[in-house]
Parts: structure tokens; sequence; C-alpha cells
């Protein structure tokens, strides 16, 4: 793209900004009014209100978001009430985030789509991981919309909010993510011993003198850059949240919207993530606390490393090791105590390499069994799908799910080059008490036999074999001309198979994406 192609781009990206703040960014105004009032200036050049508003959150907000259409299926699977589900949607999501007003700003997402036809129809149902069941009902949703305050190595926020940590995560594979209401605080420590590490945290456009809220946002999948760059980044977590929003739902926000039905007064969380780039060699470590109320603890402890790039190609070898650890809580709801609690442990290991044109790793995870406890040995998550968080999860099996046992497989990337990408990914995994993919079902006590089909979370029904295959295909359009940058499809089909003596034991999935990012 030349000079002027980059400057009009970015003359559309700000005018657009600029109108779409103008109404979203009276917000930040009562977060900023009372600071004003309690100082003269904010800066050297703008005194009063209105320049500060108009410079710093007009001027400042960040805009962006995506648009297109999703078309998901899945066939043959026996544990829908309906075998075969589909949906074709439209839609997208918009992104704001104004400029601050001392440290003063505030942010949203607003989400819109609908089915192009009635799901209902004949012998098929709407994906309602997609978008609205039925058709003639859109779904349209602010999945965030918050207020926030940052300063030097610290940033707070209070509202509704999309977060990404191990096991409590927005789950965004659709245009409507997972949300949570309630306040979350961030802390940078490295800014306040001095040391400078904005190189590895910051991702705000700091244009000019213009104040932009810097993001601290943490990422629970921190992958591993094989960058010679100097540089670490320490960042310390913690957040309280009273109501969530599945995906699937308008403005539904509960204490009892997860997938086991339990009434819980929420989550607390807290968490630490760290990175250091050397010449040596680069490494990321990061642990979280979370405890479901009445359901569980969990613990998630992760370490990795990576080695500097190597030759034409930039064929750098990694390692990363991963721990969770769930508990029952004291009060733990009467379904789980009938099960005697839950006891969970998963051990995870991934090798892999990363290069210019081709990435593959093996992976393998482990989880013992721990008799009398829910699935003898199995977790809960009310918070996540099977997101990746686990190296062995594929699009519909994890060792989450299926309790004790093991998994191993591997993945393979190529990149072509041309804008293309091309990825397959299989696991094979072993249950010592399999459930025939009955994922999000719990019911109090009671065995049964996984012959007769998928059974409810907990029940014990005997060693099963199952498998998951993800291949994935993508464009992207940018490469035939940098008019078409942003615009993108993607094809991914997961294949899932589990042994159970029961029809239509192996379904499959598929979600096709067409969609421009900006």
């Amino acid at each position: 793209m030349n000079h002027s192609s980059k400057q009009a781009a970015r003359t559309g990206r700000s005018r657009l900004a600029l109108q779409i703040s103008l109404a979203f960014g009276a917000s930040a105004v009562m977060f900023g009014s009372s600071a004003l009032a309690a100082t003269s200036s904010d800066s050297a050049t703008t005194n009063t209100f209105r320049d500060q508003f108009i410079n710093n959150v007009v001027k400042g907000t960040r805009v962006h978001g995506r648009a297109g259409v999703y078309d998901f299926r899945r066939w043959h699977d026996g544990n829908q009430d309906v075998d075969d589900r589909r949906s074709t949607a439209y839609g997208g999501y918009l992104d704001l985030h104004t400029g601050m007003v001392y440290g003063f700003s505030a942010g949203g997402e607003f989400v819109y789509t609908d089915n192009f036809y009635d799901p209902d129809s004949g012998n098929w149902n709407g994906n309602p991981n997609l978008g609205p069941k039925s058709g003639g009902s859109s779904l349209t949703t602010f999945s965030a919309l918050y207020g926030q305050y940052n300063a030097p190595g610290f940033q707070a926020r209070v509202g509704r909010q999309l977060v990404t940590t191990p096991f409590a995560s927005n789950d965004r594979f659709s245009f409507n993510p997972r949300s949570f209401d309630g306040a979350s605080v961030i802390i940078a420590p490295f800014k306040w011993m001095g040391k400078n590490q904005s190189s590895l945290t910051s991702n705000s456009d700091q244009s000019g003198q213009r104040a932009t809220a810097p993001s601290l946002d943490m990422n629970a999948f921190m992958p591993l850059s094989a960058s010679d760059a100097n540089g670490q980044s320490w960042k310390i977590y913690g957040a309280k949240f009273s109501r969530t929003k599945y995906r699937a739902q308008h403005d539904d926000f509960s204490v009892n919207n997860n997938f086991y039905g339990i009434d819980t007064p929420g989550l607390w969380s807290i968490g630490t993530s760290y990175r250091k780039n050397t010449p040596e060699g680069n490494y990321i470590f990061q642990a979280y606390h979370h405890t479901f109320q009445a359901i569980q603890n969990l613990e998630y402890v992760e370490a990795g490393y990576i080695a500097p790039a190597k030759g034409e190609t930039n064929f750098a070898p990694y390692v990363r090791a991963q721990y969770v650890r769930a508990d029952d809580t004291d009060n733990a709801n009467a379904k789980i105590q009938d099960y005697g609690g839950i006891k969970s442990d998963i051990f995870g290991l991934k090798v892999g390499f990363k290069s210019e044109y081709v990435n593959g790793s093996l992976q393998a995870n482990y989880s013992p069994e721990h008799n009398g406890t829910l699935g003898d040995g199995q977790m809960l998550h009310p918070y996540s799908d099977l997101s990746g968080f686990l190296y062995t999860d594929t699009m519909n099996n994890g060792m989450q799910e299926i309790g004790p046992g093991y998994a191993v497989g591997g993945s393979l990337a190529l990149k072509p080059g041309y804008g293309f990408g091309v990825s397959v990914a299989g696991d094979y995994y072993h249950a010592k008490e399999g459930n025939g993919h009955r994922f999000y079902t719990l019911n109090s006590g009671g065995d049964a036999s996984c012959a007769s089909g998928p059974q409810d979370v907990g029940s014990e029904c005997g060693s099963e074999d199952s498998y998951g295959i993800n291949v994935g295909l993508s464009y992207n359009f940018g490469e035939l001309d940098p008019a078409l940058s942003g615009l993108h499809v993607s094809n991914t089909l997961g294949i899932t198979h589990f042994d159970s003596n029961v029809e239509k034991s192996t379904f499959y999935d598929n979600r096709l994406r067409f969609y421009y990012t900006f």
C-alpha cells in the first residue's frame, strides 16, 4: 500500500471514530467531570473541559470491529435434541473505547446478528452458538459496556466486560461472546518500579499528545514469539463478577446462567502473567486462581520457553507445560455433594516448533482418578467452552469434559503464502469413566451405561475411547489487493467420535466464516 493509500485509510478510520464516539463518548463525562473540578489543567495546551473532551475523548477514541456471514452446521449428533443443526447468519460487532480525561475513559461492544432463514423449518434446528434459535428474532446486545480508570501501571474497569482467563472466558467463535458483569483490576508492577515494559504490554495508539487509554488486558493463551527483542512484562489481575450472559442470549444476565443450572453468587479471580524476551530465548509464565462460587475452586499454572529463531526459515523449537487443579467449594451445590464433591488434576505437555512456512506440535494431557468424587476425577467449567486452554482440546472434545484418563495428539499448520493457510489437528482420548459426549447436563447421583447413549456429567459408565479431528482452511484477500485488506474467509471442519454403542456416535461440525475486520 502506497503512502497516499495509507493516509486515506487513516483518514477514513479517524472520521468513523469521530462520528461514533460523539454519541458513545458522552459516557466518559460522568467519570471525568468530578476529576476536572479538582484539577485545573490536563496539559499545557488545553485548559477547558471542551478542549479536553474533543482532543482526548473524541479524537482519542479507538474503533474496530467485524462484519460478515457465518454458516454453522452439525450432522449426526445423538447428544443433541435434534440430530442436525444449521444456522446461516449475518451480523458483526463494533468495539469502541474513548480517549481519556484525567485517566477516565469508557468502552463497549455492540453486537447484532440475525438468521437468513427460519432455522426451525423442516427437520433442521438453529445452532444457538451462532445466533437466535428462531427466525424473525434478531440478536441485538451490548456484550461490553464499562467505565475505566488508568494510571501508570494500573487499570480498573467496572461494568460489563469481556475477559480471557483460563476457564473463565468470552469464547469468541461466534458473533456474540460470553459477557461478565462486575469489576476487574490489572496492575503492571514494573511500571511502578521504574522499568519500561510498554513494548510488551501496551497496544494503544499514542498519537501525538492524545490521551488514549492503554490496554493491560490479560490473554491466557500467551502465544510464544521467537522475536529477539529484549524486554519484560509482568501483570497482576483480580476480578469479581456477579453475573454472566451466555452467547446465545440478548441481555439476560443471571446468577444461574451457566452450563449446569446452578445458582451462584458469581466468581472471584486472581492471577498473574510474566513474559521475558532475551537473546537466549523467550519465556512465559502464568498462574490463576478462580473461585466459582457454590461450585469449585480452580487453579491453573503454565510455563513455556521458545528458543531464538534460526536459519532462513526462522525455525524455533518450543516447550510448554500446564497443570490444572479443581476441588469443590465449602458451600458446593447439593448436586455436586451428591457425587462426593469435586477433585480433579490435569497435567499437560506440549513440544513443537514455529517457522516461516510451517508450525507443528505434539501434545498430551493426563488426569488421574479420584475415586468417590464427581466422575471419579472430573471437573466442571461453568464459564468456558472447549476453547483451547488444554493442549489436547479439539472442537468438541477435551480432558475437562471426559474426566480422568489421557489424551495424545498432534497439529500441523502450513503457511504456503499468497494469503492461504491450512491446518490440521487430531487427538485421541481414553476416559476411565466416559460419558458419551453429554457434557453439560448435571443431575444428582446415579450411574448408567454408555451403551444406552450419552450420559450426564458425573455418570461413571466405564472405559471409553474417542477422537477429535479439526481441519481448517483460510484465505486473506488482502494478498490480492491492498484495498481488500481485512477481508477473510475461513472454514473449519470438526470430526468427533465416541465409541459408545449408539447410533450416530460420530458427528461433524462445519463452521464457515466470511468476514471483514477493521
